[in-house]
């Protein structure tokens, strides 16, 4: 069982990641908003997640990530047809939730914001590809969100979730500027 001097710390230390992330994400859209207009032209888009942990220090307790992904066009253009892709990285089991539909199941009750998609190329364990239902584009200025993912893992689990976007002209994908980092 940790100590309480080991929990402050591993706590300072989120406080901390969170701080440096929240920075960095002002500072791009600061400087995406000073772009010239050829640079605005080609687009800026990018992505980052926000998430909390809650963690249950008992033994055989599980640990709750509870996450968003968030995409922001501050360009001057719309991104087309924009699908997002969430990699889940760890030698634990673990259980992936979220508001999203899958294609071709008929016995759904509700309308989902987002569908999964299940690729060939794509471990279905680990991949979530993912593309919103009711919009084919993010305006300039806009943000589209896959908002309250929740992973479950067991206590002490190592984990890192990596967020990607892909849309209309940009099907090598852009990684998102922080990823989700979980260790023991």
């Amino acid at each position: 069982m940790a100590t309480h001097a080991e929990i402050m710390a591993k706590l300072a230390q989120l406080e901390n990641d969170l701080d440096q992330t929240q920075t960095y994400i002002k500072e791009r859209i600061k400087n995406s908003n000073k772009i010239t207009s050829r640079a605005s032209d080609e687009g800026t888009v990018f992505c980052y997640f926000s998430h909390s942990v809650v963690m249950d220090y008992e033994q055989d307790a599980s640990r709750l990530i509870i996450g968003n992904f968030h995409v922001k066009n501050v360009s001057s253009a719309p991104v087309l047809s924009p699908t997002i892709l969430l990699k889940i990285t760890t030698d634990d089991e673990f259980q992936f939730l979220g508001k999203y539909s899958i294609p071709n199941k008929s016995q759904q009750m509700y309308n989902f914001e987002w569908e999964r998609i299940e690729l060939k190329n794509f471990d279905p364990v680990t991949h979530y590809y993912l593309r919103p239902v009711q919009t084919e584009e993010i305006l300039p200025n806009e943000q589209l969100s896959f908002q309250n993912f929740q992973i479950i893992l067991p206590f002490g689990a190592t984990v890192n979730v990596d967020g990607f976007l892909y849309y209309e002209g940009k099907q090598e994908g852009i990684a998102a500027m922080n990823y989700i980092n979980i260790s023991g």
